[in-house]
């Protein structure tokens, strides 16, 4: 049971990504669901499971966040909305 969002995280990983989908976004969405079925089952407390999940993202945001051509792009172009607030 303790591993059970784990599991099923890493299982969408394997599954194909959907047409029209960017893998990015369809890792991000793993990890999201992984942490659902985390709230749901509550192996460890809610609150243990959203700072995972959330650290998870922070750490590899790099590849989940961004699209290659973003990550490619000056830094002002895909940082600057989120710090400005548009």
């Amino acid at each position: 049971m303790m591993a059970l969002p784990i599991i099923v995280a890493v299982l969408l990983l394997f599954v194909p990504v959907p047409e029209g989908l960017p893998p990015y976004a369809w890792h991000y969405f793993a990890i999201f669901v992984g942490v659902i079925v985390g709230l749901i089952f509550e192996p460890l407390p809610g609150a243990v499971i959203g700072i995972t999940g959330v650290v998870v993202i922070a750490l590899c945001s790099q590849w989940l966040l961004f699209s290659p051509d973003q990550m490619a792009a000056p830094a002002s172009k895909w940082l600057a909305p989120p710090l400005s607030g548009r």
